[in-house]
């Protein structure tokens, strides 16, 4: 049976279903959800914190609601701009949180065979949501951790592909030192990939 109780002596409200309380609304306004989610049932909307202050120019707050949360796994993949064939993976796991337009996500792979990877650039592919066509800053991971490539590389990053699920690597070649310093910046291709090359890498991005 369901029921709607105010008791005057602690003035709580019990919203209950099936004989169990499911609401508590205490007299302060917090609501607990004593058994089972909170679900937004339109997408678009979610948790309005409107009544927070706003930052001050020039900064700017375009949107208060909270309207996505997820988490969950991804497969990545390593690809040539233009395509890879008869490749394959020792291992690879990927888990992403998306909160709001924002998804963070963690990767990492080992190659057991690299194939054939064609393209001007190599890219990690399959991300959870496509990148967002506006995205402006195109830099978006922190530095890959990465180990038998065929040439030097000191660096290793990844740009975003607006628009797609994939990010391109870019990167520093050499020592990092003398000839081969910062200013070298370059992007890596399927020669420098190996049939052991591994990656592992923690980013973020805005979703379409």
């Amino acid at each position: 049976a369901g029921s709607v109780v105010y008791n005057h002596s602690n003035n709580k409200l019990f919203l209950a279903t099936s004989s169990s309380n499911r609401v508590t609304i205490d007299p302060n306004g917090d609501v607990t959800v004593n058994d089972g989610d909170l679900i937004i049932g339109t997408a678009g909307h979610g948790i309005s914190f409107a009544a927070t202050s706003d930052p001050s120019s020039p900064t700017q707050a375009d949107n208060e609601v909270l309207n996505n949360y997820e988490e969950g796994t991804w497969t990545p993949g390593i690809s040539g701009s233009t395509s890879i064939t008869g490749h394959s993976y020792f291992s690879r796991n990927g888990f992403y949180t998306r909160i709001g337009d924002r998804v963070y996500c963690d990767f990492s792979f080992v190659l057991s065979a690299k194939g054939t990877i064609s393209g001007t650039y190599i890219k990690i592919v399959n991300l959870p949501y496509a990148i967002d066509g506006n995205a402006y800053t195109r830099s978006i991971s922190t530095p890959i951790y990465f180990r038998h490539l065929n040439n030097k590389w000191c660096f290793l990053a990844l740009q975003g592909h607006e628009g797609q699920s994939s990010c391109y690597i870019y990167g520093v070649e050499g020592s990092g030192s003398g000839d081969h310093g910062a200013t070298n910046r370059s992007y890596p291709d399927g020669s420098d990939v190996s049939n052991t090359t591994e990656m592992t890498a923690s980013f973020s991005y805005l979703a379409a």
